[in-house]
């Protein structure tokens, strides 16, 4: 007992002594040798692209490295914050991106990592570790408040001795690729002192105590002190939230979104506010099969800053208990079967920042009596519903938004005179608004500061001035812009040669459907990020500047349907990174140029249709294996058809499972809007348009050319080949003697050729006799039952309107004909008819 106090009456000395050091200015304590030797071991084994740990040097100070924090008592390390610096949400394939991939550090983490036994704090988040396994011996650090290997790409089974981790008050396993499993979830249970669990977008369904993928199963319900539950993106996990929950008191945010909760939102709400609703703060069920309607019940929840109810099966109106959640920051309502106005108490929330309504079935007006207590809005969104936004034209909002998104919302006809009141405003969508009015001059002027803009699908008209000299400022990230489906007119020559270096950063950009004439502007060196370019449906003539060939970033080029001529420019020998080439429905001449089958490697679409090309196919286009659509139709081709076509290995298969349904060049998720291309295809004789399913079409169009020869027996291969049209202007077509059956299709070529083309089948109709019993047998239906000859039908038809006439003859009028009795009380019934509808007539 003795020497255990002198023990303790030791540490105190030691421990005044490092106090008194301290506060006389003494205060520095250098790193151990034994922590430095440690963490030089872990570098050893860490790749280092950017040098991130340049300055942990052998005979350096680890309390002076970087991502290193020491004790200034003990000298000993207290914080390992080795997380890669970029972040890691970026949306394009910038340079802020590549720096965020060469920052990622890798290899392995060596176990000295153990040595540093008053580590505290842990953090390897956005890293490549490459699939490694989590160290086990990491459940060592005794010491350890805060653990975060959220993104750093570690994969296997979750170690249990992390529940050896007692003092842990943070665990954050979170994004990996790999997807991390967990065979039990029982060391989960010596984590007591755990405040913050994030498992997000993990591999739960490999556990022993599973429990038919239910929360419950996971035994969050011991966990007392946590505040904070993050379970989204596991998308086999299941199961309501349980009535355990209720236990959870100090739970301050909860997120299962992506998660299959199957249940009423009255229940989760009950369950959740059974320890009293004022502690919760943020509340996100977003995709979770959520039912049922918003009540007032939501109106308990005074402390809540975060509401995502966002894509669910969430009906009927918005309740005025909304406008009680005072402290309310952001608000996500969007994709769900919301109906009725917008309650005014919603401009109650004074503390809103963002507020997604978009994607219901909501209808009314909205004034600015919904927006008067709003002064911190900086995100709405409200597309997608039928809402009239009327307000007097020369309203100023209390706001400045960042992000306004109202498509399909009624704004005109008039163009909003309050946006340029916004000076911040950076993402619009105002497209299918109803707007039929001019744009105005300081509009004009700010569209290349927009990040996002999308006005099309309006009435809009007039034309483009010459923009007025702008203040410098620093351009959007890969700005969007589309005036699409419109009725602008006149030249585009100042948009495209007066935009100063404003352009130079625009990435897409979509002016279709407008009535532009003229020459296509030769200013093309002005807009050298440019990835999609639309100018497609408007009435450009002449031939195609030598500039555009500059645009070497190009993805899409749409120039259909307008009027232009002349040659292919051999600059466009430039466009090596292409996607789609569109040039239908012109006037170019010419040869197709055999470079488009050397340099376009990577297209997709190659449409020439309707043209004057003239000279063969060229047999260079076999190398473009990628390509799912050729369309070189109407126009003046000769020669044979290329026996290599099976080289498009793209329309050979027919498993589309790994692909997307629309060819989409980026998804700005944040502002759920996604850029699609979208081209004109004559499928079955009809020109159809496709768009979100485009990149599941296959076909081959060289109708109306001047093919000559065999058809290659190469297209055999093309399995995923949905569409082929040889028959515009075929010259001769021989299928004589084959085990065709039916009737030959009425209306189409087909009859102007001679019968000897389709003996030895069993064929009918013109250029062959009629059909008769003896030929053109149709096959049987899957029911077994053969069909009917059409005369057969025509006559079973006659027989039975005969039948019916009479047998409704007999039984209805001819009664009343022979029975007095019958007559009088039918006239009767007749007359007290007309009487009631009279009155109902009367009334209205």
């Amino acid at each position: 007992m003795k020497s255990t106090m002198s023990v303790s009456v030791a540490l105190v000395f030691l421990e005044l002594f490092a106090i008194s050091s301290f506060c006389s200015g003494n205060s520095y304590v250098g790193c151990t040798d034994s922590e430095r030797e440690a963490l030089l071991k872990l570098k050893q084994d860490l790749k280092d692209p950017s040098n991130r740990l340049g300055s942990w040097v052998v005979d350096g100070d680890c309390c002076k490295w970087a991502e290193v924090v020491c004790s200034n008592l003990t000298g000993h390390v207290l914080q390992l914050s080795l997380r890669n610096p970029f972040r890691n949400d970026l949306r394009y394939a910038t340079t802020e991106y590549e720096d965020y991939m060469r920052s990622m550090l890798s290899g392995n983490v060596n176990p000295s990592l153990v040595d540093l036994k008053h580590l505290t704090h842990l953090d390897l988040s956005g890293n490549d570790f490459q699939g490694i396994r989590i160290p086990k011996y990491l459940g060592s650090l005794k010491n350890l408040r805060y653990l975060n290997l959220s993104g750093a790409e570690f994969a296997g089974i979750i170690p249990h001795q992390l529940g050896n981790l007692s003092n842990l008050r943070c665990l954050d396993l979170s994004w990996s690729e790999y997807a991390l499993q967990v065979h039990s979830f029982s060391w989960l249970s010596g984590l007591s002192l755990l405040e913050h669990l994030d498992l997000s977008q993990m591999n739960l369904n490999k556990a022993s105590d599973w429990l038919l993928g239910t929360i419950s199963s996971i035994g969050l319900e011991n966990l007392t002190s946590i505040k904070t539950i993050d379970l989204s993106l596991n998308f086999e996990l299941g199961g309501p939230i349980p009535t355990s929950f209720v236990r959870l008191c100090e739970l301050t945010s909860i997120d299962v979104s992506d998660v299959k909760l199957s249940q009423d939102l009255s229940q989760v709400l009950d369950i959740l506010s059974a320890c009293g609703a004022s502690a919760l703060e943020s509340l996100v069920l977003s995709s979770s099969q959520i039912s049922g309607h918003l009540t007032s019940q939501l109106g308990q929840f005074k402390s809540l800053r975060t509401l995502s109810l966002d894509d669910n099966c969430i009906s009927g109106p918005l309740p005025p208990a909304l406008g009680d959640l005072s402290s309310l920051t952001r608000l996500d309502l969007s994709r769900n079967m919301l109906n009725g106005s917008i309650p005014l108490s919603l401009g109650k929330i004074s503390h809103l920042e963002y507020l997604d309504l978009s994607n219901n079935k909501m209808n009314g007006t909205l004034s600015e009596i919904h927006f008067v207590n709003l002064t911190k809005l900086t995100w709405f969104s409200a597309s997608g519903n039928s809402l009239i936004l009327q307000v007097n034209p020369y309203w100023v909002p209390p706001f400045q938004l960042k992000t306004l998104l109202l498509m399909s919302c009624h704004l005109g006809p008039q163009f909003p005179s309050w946006l340029h009141s916004q000076k911040n405003l950076s993402v619009l969508d105002i497209s299918n608004a109803r707007i039929s009015d001019t744009i105005p001059r300081w509009f004009w002027n700010s569209i290349f500061q927009y990040e996002y803009l999308n006005i099309s699908s309006n009435q809009i008209y007039g034309e483009i001035p010459d923009f007025d000299p702008l203040p410098p400022h620093t351009p959007a990230l890969r700005p969007i812009l589309d005036l699409s489906n419109n009725s602008l007119s006149g030249s585009m020559i100042h948009f495209i040669c007066n935009g100063e270096n404003k352009s130079h950063s625009i990435y897409f950009q979509k002016v279709s459907k407008n009535n532009f004439s003229g020459d296509i502007p030769d200013c093309w060196m002005n807009w050298p990020n440019l990835h999609v370019l639309n100018l497609g449906n408007n009435n450009f003539s002449g031939s195609l500047p030598i500039s555009m060939g500059t645009l070497s970033s190009l993805l899409s080029l749409n120039l259909r349907n307008n009027r232009l001529s002349g040659l292919i420019p051999e600059s466009f020998k430039n466009f090596s990174n292409l996607e789609v080439l569109n040039l239908g429905d012109n006037e170019f001449v010419g040869k197709i140029p055999t470079w488009m089958g050397e340099g376009f490697t990577s297209l997709l679409i190659l449409i020439l249709r309707s043209n004057k090309f003239d000279g063969f196919l060229p047999i260079q286009l076999c190398r473009l294996t990628s390509l799912q659509i050729l369309d070189v139709a109407n126009n003046s081709l000769s020669g044979t058809m290329p026996g290599c076509v099976n080289n498009f290995s793209a329309m050979a298969t027919i498993d589309s499972s790994h692909q997307s349904n629309a060819m989409s060049y980026f998804e700005v998720t944040a502002y759920d809007c996604e850029v699609l291309e979208d081209a004109s295809i004559v499928m079955k004789g009809s020109m159809v348009e496709y768009n979100s399913i485009l990149n599941l079409v296959r076909i081959i169009d060289v109708s109306k050319n001047n093919f000559s020869g065999e058809i290659p027996m190469e297209l055999t291969y093309l399995r995923g080949l949905q569409s082929l049209n040889f028959l515009s202007f075929l010259n001769h077509l021989n299928v004589s003697n084959n085990l065709l059956t039916g009737k030959i299709p009425s209306s189409t070529q087909l009859q102007s050729f001679d019968a000897s083309c389709f003996v030895g089948n069993n064929l009918c109709g013109p250029p062959l006799p009629n059909c008769t019993e003896n030929n053109a047998r149709a096959p049987e239906d899957p029911n077994g039952n053969a069909e009917q000859d059409e005369d057969e039908v025509d006559w079973l038809l006659y027989v039975s309107i005969a039948v019916g006439f009479v047998v409704g003859f007999w039984c209805f009028i001819g009664p009343l004909l022979l029975n007095r009795g019958w007559r009088y009380k039918y006239c009767r019934f007749l007359d007290g008819c007309m009487d009631r509808f009279g009155c109902f007539v009367s009334k209205f």
